[in-house]
């Protein structure tokens, strides 16, 4: 559900979220700004039509699939798939398929901002894929987390890593092509495996144990497909799941890591902190 100081544009269709406002001011400005930016966890009916936006934009899909029209051409995103609109862009976004949708956004204004878009490569309408995936969500934790920091030293920060974010999906971006099939069929069977069972697994040994896959093998198909190892995608569910029991029902620090399989409570702090860059306290009193 949207907050009452959200602006019209978020989608209300969002089961979880975070976001950074930096500068929404409609006013002319020469350099390139970073206005907001945000990671949605998106309802199963998740749908969203643009008609034109305030802002330059840039999407990229982390988790599930979601299908874009733009100009009557459908295009099928799933992970790593980034695209870019403009203050005239019209398409629409529906939610497909089981996996829950996780996207972050950047949006960005500035005579600059053009400029940049073309040189990152995305064209409005022409998706492209992102491989590997994990420093450009790197980049885009670090633009949510500028909420930790005074305004003005907030807003520089955002500016670099919008322009890190644009360069990386530069670098690495390319054309979608088709996906061996064999790889990813192994890749999603054993995400799924994962996502399913989380809470209680500790080592990629009993995922490749209940698989059937060598543990090399395991690791080779996650950075292949997702960008990241097993073993981070498994920290990263026990970590977002962490923040819910934390933020939205308030469980006590050591409750929580004993939920997910930590003995040590200080333990599970210390892998908090390091993904959130706050301490289990802190976050719930954020």
């Amino acid at each position: 559900m949207k907050a009452a100081n959200q602006p019209d544009f978020v989608s209300s269709q969002v089961e979880a979220s975070r976001y950074v406002f930096l500068d929404l001011a409609m006013k002319a400005q020469r350099s390139f700004t970073v206005t907001c930016a945000g990671r949605e966890e998106c309802a199963p009916d998740y749908r969203l039509t643009r008609n034109g936006f305030h802002y330059y934009a840039v999407e990229c899909v982390v988790a599930g699939k979601v299908e874009l029209t733009w100009d009557g051409v459908v295009h099928t995103l799933g992970a790593g798939s980034v695209f870019a609109y403009h203050l005239d862009s019209q398409f629409s976004l529906r939610a497909i398929g089981a996996e829950r949708l996780v996207k972050y956004f950047l949006d960005f204004s500035g005579d600059e901002a053009l400029r940049l878009l073309r040189a990152s490569g995305l064209i409005p309408g022409s998706p492209l894929v992102v491989s590997p995936l994990g420093g450009l969500r790197e980049l885009f934790d670090q633009v949510l987390d500028c909420n930790r920091h005074a305004s003005k030293a907030a807003q520089e920060m955002g500016n670099m890593l919008g322009r890190l974010i644009l360069m990386r999906i530069g670098e690495d971006g390319r054309v979608a092509s088709p996906v061996r099939k064999d790889s990813h069929i192994t890749y999603s069977r054993c995400r799924d495996y994962i996502r399913e069972h989380f809470k209680s697994l500790r080592t990629m040994e009993v995922v490749s144990g209940a698989c059937h896959v060598d543990r090399a093998y395991l690791s080779r198909v996650f950075k292949k497909h997702a960008g990241e190892s097993p073993y981070q995608f498994l920290i990263r569910l026990k970590m977002e799941y962490a923040a819910e029991l934390l933020r939205y029902r308030q469980l006590p620090v050591k409750v929580v890591a004993s939920e997910l399989g930590y003995e040590d409570p200080f333990h599970f702090s210390r892998v908090f902190k390091k993904t959130f860059g706050l301490s289990p306290q802190n976050f719930m009193r954020g």
